[in-house]
């Protein structure tokens, strides 16, 4: 009877593990189908917010300075007292690759970036114990919507949007 019983208990475990097993795949998979919708629904408002837009004051400085200077030169001399050689070397790329006719390729490089941090807020929240949902939102509220939004609706804020989402 105690084999027979330890059998049976050993049978339900093993059902009980495959199906968790199971509600993890889906859970995992939920997530994730969470995390692409919401990334995607946050590039979609940013873009809507973007794509009218054009070059800025200071984008403006970082095209001269990319047009006007060595590489060597723009990337060492300091922006608003910052060195930023990731803008430099994109607005270069803007400028003499893609033209100025339009800043599409600015805007969908700093879409990215927006779309990292908001799906990293994402995640620490999920890491905290919130739910999918609310911490999706949380993210998205922190990236398009915080106290500090006008810098990222800014596309020359790509390096401080990447260094935030890393």
């Amino acid at each position: 009877m105690t084999a027979g019983f330890r059998a049976v208990a050993s049978h339900a475990r093993d059902v009980d593990d495959l199906n968790s097993a199971k509600q993890s795949k889906w859970g995992r998979s939920s997530v994730v189908a969470g995390f692409v919708a919401g990334g995607a629904l946050g590039a979609l408002w940013a873009w809507r917010v973007l794509r009218r837009t054009y070059f800025f004051q200071g984008e403006w400085a970082m095209i001269r300075r990319g047009t006007l200077f060595t590489p060597f030169e723009s990337a060492t001399k300091p922006f608003n007292g910052h060195l930023w050689l990731f803008q430099d070397s994109l607005y270069r790329l803007q400028s003499l690759g893609f033209g100025l006719d339009s800043n599409r390729f600015i805007v969908t490089v700093f879409l990215g970036a927006l779309v990292s941090l908001h799906l990293t807020l994402a995640a620490f929240a999920r890491r905290l114990g919130m739910p999918l949902v609310p911490a999706l939102l949380f993210g998205g509220l922190l990236t398009y919507l915080g106290p500090a939004a006008q810098n990222y609706v800014f596309a020359v804020q790509i390096s401080p949007t990447l260094a935030t989402a890393s």
